[in-house]
Order: structure tokens, then C-alpha cells, then sequence
């Protein structure tokens, strides 16, 4: 929310995304940690769940020139091989199901301490094969098209030519959008609708190592901590009835009673409120280490997660690994882990590869 120039504001904040003059490529991999370890199977994430052949794949590109960034991120969610039966139970076949998205990001940075980003979602979600009877209705993929926006500001201060402390905030609402319908007679289903408010707070020493050649230019220490604040903003009647967009954005802010099945549950506003944490800490702009955590709200089922990673990073290459604890009762497996590669080029080097330009640096 409040860290500029990261691959993975793409749709958490979009004005964060983008590094000046880059072009960015990253993608997850499977972790280390399952039977496996395809490197040609880049951009897989595995999700522990009933079946073993559930993936996420999140591929995501970002380029940046003079004030302007842009990225495009595929997020697709494989459900596998479904079983379909007929009304009296007897089965007939499988279909395979996923839900996917196609996110489109721009952001301005309109001064060196602010940047305002937008994107639009392209949803399909398709968890029943269309075309089926149900109930007197026909199942349908379901479909829908949704916003995000976002706002960012930093405000370096030096406390001398070495040391800087850079605070900063950052603002989004993501998925603001038309609910999604698996059949036409459905009142439809909510995205998942986000309000989200972040800050951060980073201390670095600049002064270089100067005398050792592949040390020259890099920060030789920083370290930087974050916090942030998101409320899911979708929420549903007791009748099953689910509010629209823009009466969710200006009336979910009350108590919410919620149906638990044995008995009525009321949360009120600070139990809607998830929290992240996250402290980082980076040695010569090549190997960071990260612990961070995640405190659920409780009217999204509650619990805590708890993170640790490490990053390498070596000229256009990074390689970051995040490890996971999750304490909750509503999370069937308390452990996973995975991996993200990443190159990062600049735009001259990319030109200079089709003859575009004179030097490569």
C-alpha cells in the first residue's frame, strides 16, 4: 500500500506500481517444499487444498517511461477437473473449471512525492459449465468488469548526505464492481471489494562503497516497516441478498450481523478491519530480509499469519522466497511457502536489443 515502485501494487495499489525508466517481468513458482521443483513450470503457485491439481498462475509485466507506468497482471485461479452429475446424483462427466482475471494498470506520477493509479479487472469465473437446468434456470460462466484506484505519497527528509528517512502512505479501492451471476434468475454474488489505507516509514544510509567495483552506487543499508489497514466491503443480507457496489461503499461501515448457522453473530466496525505488518530489511540493494504478519478480522472468519522471507538480487535477476505460518481454524493447512522470479531491465537495454539504441547499460 505504501511501497512505491513494486511489482505487486498492480492490483493492491495501483499508483505504486512501476520503476522509472524499467521494463519489469515476474512471475511465481511452485514451491520447494511439494514433491517437485519444475523451473519450467514458472509462473505456478501451489495452493494446499482437497486436490492436489489447484494452481495459481500470476504472471504480471510493467513498464515505465518518464512519468508514466503500466502493467498488465494475469491472475488465474485452476479449480482442475470438476465432477458433473445429473439431478439424481449418478455421474456423467467432468468439466474443467477456473476463475481468471485480466488486470490493466496505469499510474501518473504527478511529482516526485505523489502518484494517482487506475486500473480495470476483466473477470471470468467459470465454477459451473454453462448451459445446465437448474431449478428451472440456465447455469451460466459467470463474468463481470471491475475498477481500482489508488493514491500514493512519500515525502523524503535528509538528516544529513547520508542518512534519509522517507514516510509514506498510500490509499485503493480495488474491485469495484457489477456482481457476478452464475445464472440469470441469480441476484448475483459480490466481488470482493477492498478499501485499503497504508503507511510505511523508511530509514536508509546512502553513502556508497565506492572502492569496490560491483558494491559502486548501492545503498549500503536500509531498513523500512508498514503497516496497513482493509476492509472487505462486500457483505450480504440475512435474507442471502448481496448489497451493489456503491451501496456497499457507503453503508457497510455499521455493525454487521452475520448468520454462523448455530446462532447470530454482530461484529461491529473494528472486528471488519483486517491488519498487515511488515518489516524489511535490505543489505546493499541485493539481500533483503522480510517478517511480516496478518491479523484477520473476525467477521472474515479471524486467525493470524505470520511471514518470513528473504530476497536475492543481483544486476537484472531476483529470486524472493516467503514462508508462512497460519494460525486459524478456518484454514484447513497451516504451512505454505513459495517462490517468485523476477528480471527487471531497463528501457534502453530492451531498445538496445533491437538496435534502438547506441549503448547497452
Amino acid at each position: 500500500m505504501a511501497l512505491r515502485y513494486h511489482r505487486a501494487g498492480a492490483h493492491v495499489n495501483p499508483a505504486t506500481i512501476g520503476n522509472p525508466g524499467h521494463l519489469e517481468i515476474s512471475s511465481q513458482f511452485q514451491s520447494l517444499n511439494s514433491n517437485e521443483f519444475p523451473y519450467y513450470r514458472s509462473g505456478i503457485y501451489w495452493l494446499p487444498s482437497f486436490q492436489d491439481d489447484r494452481n495459481f498462475y500470476m504472471p504480471s509485466i510493467s513498464v515505465t517511461k518518464d512519468r508514466w507506468a503500466f502493467s498488465y497482471q494475469l491472475s488465474y485461479f485452476d479449480l482442475g477437473e470438476e465432477v458433473r452429475t445429473d439431478p439424481s446424483g449418478r455421474r456423467i462427466g467432468t468439466f474443467s473449471s477456473h476463475e481468471q482475471a485480466h488486470t490493466f494498470t496505469a499510474a501518473y506520477r504527478w511529482s516526485d512525492h505523489l502518484s494517482f493509479g487506475a486500473g480495470i479487472n476483466i473477470i471470468r469465473s467459470k465454477l459451473v459449465p454453462g448451459g445446465l437446468v437448474i431449478g428451472g434456470s440456465e447455469t451460466q460462466v459467470g463474468s463481470s468488469v471491475a475498477l481500482d484506484l489508488g493514491v500514493y505519497g512519500q515525502y523524503p527528509y535528509w538528516f544529513n548526505d547520508n542518512i534519509k528517512l522517507t514516510p509514506s502512505a498510500g490509499w485503493s479501492l480495488t474491485d469495484f464492481g457489477s456482481k457476478i451471476k452464475y445464472s440469470e434468475r441469480a441476484n448475483g454474488d459480490p466481488l470482493p471489494m477492498k478499501m485499503r489505507g497504508g503507511l510505511g516509514l523508511k530509514l536508509e544510509l546512502t553513502e556508497s562503497v565506492d572502492d569496490i567495483e560491483f558494491l559502486k552506487g548501492k545503498t549500503p543499508f536500509s531498513v523500512a516497516f508498514y503497516q496497513s489497514f482493509e476492509k472487505l466491503m462486500a457483505r450480504t443480507d440475512l435474507s442471502g441478498n448481496s448489497m451493489g457496489p456503491f451501496e456497499a461503499l457507503f453503508s457497510s461501515w455499521d455493525t454487521y450481523p452475520r448468520d454462523t448457522g448455530p446462532h447470530m453473530v454482530s461484529h461491529p466496525l473494528g472486528e471488519q478491519i483486517d491488519q498487515r505488518g511488515g518489516l524489511e530489511v535490505i543489505v546493499f540493494d541485493m539481500l533483503s530480509f522480510r517478517h511480516g504478519y496478518y491479523n484477520v478480522a473476525e467477521a472474515n472468519g479471524g486467525g493470524k499469519r505470520t511471514y518470513f522471507g528473504f530476497g536475492l538480487h543481483y544486476k537484472m535477476v531476483s529470486l524472493d522466497y516467503l514462508d508462512q505460518d497460519i494460525d486459524s481454524e478456518s484454514y484447513l493447512q497451516p504451512y505454505d511457502a513459495f517462490w517468485q522470479l523476477s528480471l527487471a531491465f531497463s528501457v534502453d537495454q530492451v531498445q538496445g536489443l533491437f538496435g534502438g539504441a547506441n549503448n547497452i547499460n
